[in-house]
């Protein structure tokens, strides 16, 4: 049986440190050898501190000495040194909440982040038993809410349980990652609404911005103090430009809060300094290539990738610019965001005493008329007027709920999820917005409890309502009472002809023979029954036939129920061996070795054991470079930098690995899976992708998600450099042709100054469609022995 997660958490907390109190009998003084020598404790106070500082002692040995005598009871004090120092070994990531540690009592603190951790654990583990077979439903935080320890205590111990090596717990992972969700969610909905209640004078358009990105993004080190230090650095680089042009300029000086800068000709200088900056020396730019992506609403994004869209460049602009001193509006301009400058009295009305900016399009400022141009068409002067910070960000979610709309591949909507719950969190009593979750929540069948207080609190806002409302009560009612039919067991036999693939039956003791846990067979089901979530957090597509297979409930010896595949072992047998065979049996093998034994029992009688020996291979590049059948393809190279390729193996989003194991080389050839005739659209089209995208990541050598002309120059001139007929001037040429044909492919008509950067992966689906790389691109077993078939 191979399984699609892996073990539960290995390594639980240490125990909790003992109480620093003295035995009975224990001696006060300093203690003296029998011997007339000095003793431990006879030391200097600093080297003694220095002593129990050390690495090696744990926080279990640091409770046994404070318990010998006064002096090294009083060294071990909880507001000392020693305790700091292990409290800043054990959790260094946790020293940032504490902006002073005068007074601060680290032992209580580090008795308070181990039990943090234990309850965050027991959580987590009872949370696969409750809710292992559907969505953990709205009810089911409801004994996190209150926690009883800090916050960030417990988010840390999620942490570091997602951040368990490799494919390990992977169970536990999917459950610490919705509870941190659910976490941090919560506690930025309560920073948006407190934020919401501020006077518009002390609302931050960056602070919304970051609330928005924290909220769609919560498991990423997203901080606000992070992003205006950012921001800072961009503004200093203005400074830096400002004082070569105008030493004496007031915005050198200005700070946050003074006079503002009246003078236009001042003012200009500071816009004409911030486009140097930020499009010219920065190479920020509007994202025309890829304009409906998400990430260009994300404010962290926008900083890292240097590209948006017109609403998170204005922002960015506007932000920048109050920073030294010139007051820049926002401008809720319809399809196109802009920001504008006064050139009046300030506080006018005239719409024509403003300049506008267009922070997308490089800074350029424009004038009514041309405003107009920019979006091919008349507005009323009311588009032409200043907006609120809450104006802003709701054009920043409503964006997103398009995009959520958009999305086709997600099928949990996140997206959209997330989107409406920032949007009601605006507008609470937005009826259509609330019918959206309510339909959506109902689409997803989940939560059914909280659609009918949705539906009723529609209802009292708005009667005309009852119609969309009375349907949609009556078949969530209609759900909920086919779920409670669903409590009882339901019989199924192995011996029916449409269970045929069931090959183990309750009752039969297993090992699992990638993990190599033990563990009880307790109920199997004939395919996957878990939602489409589960399947793609825990890759279940990569395994050969993917949920299309027996899973089986499975008790594991430390207690916690997991679901594991059924996947035949004479594959995974024959990858094992080709493998073992790429360079002649030279793998690099390590130490450990595993017994890897499958065990059925009932009733205490074998059914079967079968035993073989596994040991733990590394091949690195030189072993695939000595494959005779590489040897003279032309882009060997790249062939063997995919297997190590971080991307491929789902590790990173960018980087080489050194070496790959034998389960690096599985999810490599899972790219390689063929296509089966039992999959539905759905599953064709995320197989289609995951191939052409194991292909992109081989052109894009840099890993930047684009590539560029000079990559697709590379691999052209080494796919041709076997052909002594062609110079490399003309394979250059094909490369400029084959790329311009996909920027017109991609983006149609060019304007005369756009440059055409590079091809995404959306662009790359794009030149890919039609051609029909699903039977292209497998792997077949034939004859037990694996044959690549990649054309």
């Amino acid at each position: 049986m191979a399984s699609a997660e892996g073990t539960a958490a290995a390594g639980t907390a240490a125990a909790p440190a003992p109480e620093p109190a003295s035995p009975p009998g224990a001696g006060d003084g300093p203690a003296v050898a029998a011997t007339g020598a000095l003793g431990l404790t006879d030391l200097p106070g600093e080297l003694l501190e220095l002593i129990l500082c050390c690495r090696s002692l744990g926080a279990a040995d640091l409770g046994h000495v404070a318990c010998t005598c006064r002096r090294l009871r009083e060294l071990c004090q909880g507001g000392g040194n020693v305790w700091r120092r292990q409290f800043r070994e054990r959790w260094p990531s946790l020293l940032k909440y504490y902006s002073h540690t005068e007074g601060v009592n680290w032992l209580e603190e580090y008795k308070a982040r181990q039990n943090a951790g234990l309850e965050a654990r027991r959580m987590v583990a009872s949370f696969s038993k409750r809710f292992f077979s559907e969505h953990v439903p709205c009810n089911g935080f409801s004994d996190i809410e209150d926690l009883g320890c800090p916050g960030h205590f417990f988010e840390d111990e999620l942490m570091s349980i997602l951040n368990m090596e490799g494919r390990k717990a992977l169970t536990w992972k999917y459950y610490a990652k919705k509870i941190l969700y659910f976490l941090r969610q919560q506690k930025i909905l309560k920073n948006l609404k407190a934020f919401l209640q501020r006077p518009e004078d002390h609302e931050s358009f960056l602070e919304g911005a970051v609330l928005i990105d924290q909220y769609c993004n919560p498991l990423a080190d997203i901080c606000l103090k992070d992003i205006q230090s950012q921001v800072e650095s961009i503004t200093d680089q203005v400074r830096k430009v400002l004082r070569g042009k105008n030493c004496r300029h007031p915005s050198l000086a200005f700070k946050a809060g003074g006079a503002m800068i009246t003078e236009s000709e001042l003012q200009s200088q500071v816009l004409e300094a911030i486009n140097c900056v930020l499009y010219d020396q920065l190479k920020y730019r509007g994202n025309r290539m890829d304009y409906y992506n998400a990430l260009n609403l994300y404010i962290h994004q926008v900083l890292g990738r240097r590209t948006g869209i017109p609403i998170s460049l204005s922002v960015l602009y506007l932000t920048i610019a109050r920073q030294l001193g010139v007051r820049l509006e926002p401008v809720n301009f319809p399809s196109h965001f802009l920001l504008r400058w006064c050139q009046g009295i300030e506080g006018s009305q005239d719409i024509f005493d403003y300049i506008y900016i267009d922070a997308f399009g490089r800074g350029k400022q424009l004038t009514v008329k041309e405003c107009e141009y920019l979006i091919g068409h008349h507005v009323t002067e009311e588009f032409y007027g200043v907006v609120s910070s809450k104006k802003v960000l709701q054009r920043m979610v409503g964006n997103l709920l398009s995009l959520g709309k958009r999305e086709s591949t997600d099928q949990s909507y996140q997206l959209l999820r997330d989107s409406l719950d920032l949007y009601l969190a605006m507008y609470p009593d937005h009826v259509q917005h609330l019918l959206l979750q309510a339909r959506l929540y109902f689409h997803l069948g989940i939560w059914p409890e909280k659609v009918l207080d949705i539906l009723q609190h529609i209802q009292t806002l708005d009667p005309s309502q009852h119609g969309a409302v009375g349907y949609l009560v009556q078949h969530t009612l209609e759900h909920i009472e086919r779920k409670k039919e669903e409590v009882g067991l339901e019989v199924k036999h192995r011996s029916e002809e449409k269970h045929r693939d069931v090959c183990y039956s309750i009752g039969l003791i297993m090992k699992h023979k990638r993990y190599g846990y033990n563990c009880v067979i307790y109920g199997w089901d004939p395919t996957c029954m878990m939602g489409h979530e589960w399947i793609r957090n825990m890759n279940v597509h990569s395994l050969p036939h993917g949920h299309h297979q027996p899973f089986y409930n499975v008790l594991v010896e430390d207690g916690s129920c997991r679901y594991a595949a059924q996947v035949s072992s004479d594959q995974i047998e024959q990858l094992h061996r080709r493998f073992k065979q790429l360079s002649g049996n030279q793998l690099t093998i390590r130490t450990r070795r595993t017994q890897l034994t499958w065990m059925a029992t009932r009733q205490s009688s074998w059914a079967f054991n079968h035993s073989s020996l596994q040991t733990d291979m590394f091949a690195s590049k030189e072993n695939f470079n000595n494959i005779p059948d590489l040897e003279l393809n032309p882009i060997r190279s790249k062939i063997i930098r995919a297997f190590f390729d971080n991307r491929n193996l789902r590790k990173a989003p960018n980087g080489l690995a050194d070496e790959i194991n034998f389960e690096d080389f599985l999810t490599i050839m899972s790219y390689f899976r063929p296509i089966e005739t039992n999959m539905d659209e759905e599953q064709l089209e995320h197989c289609r992708k995951e191939k052409l995208r194991f292909l992109f990541h081989m052109y894009d050598s840099d890993s930047d998600g684009r590539i560029t002309l000079e990559e697709y120059r590379n691999v052209v001139e080494e796919l041709l450099s076997g052909n002594p007929h062609i110079e490399k001037e003309s394979a250059r040429s094909i490369a400029d042709g084959a790329m311009m044909e996909a920027a017109s492919v991609c983006v149609g008509q060019m304007q005369p100054d756009q440059v055409y950067e590079g091809i995404t992966f959306d662009d790359f689906l794009k030149i890919w469609q039609g051609i029909d790389i699903e039977t292209k691109m497998h792997v077949r077993f034939l004859n037990m022995e694996t044959i690549a078939l990649c054309h």
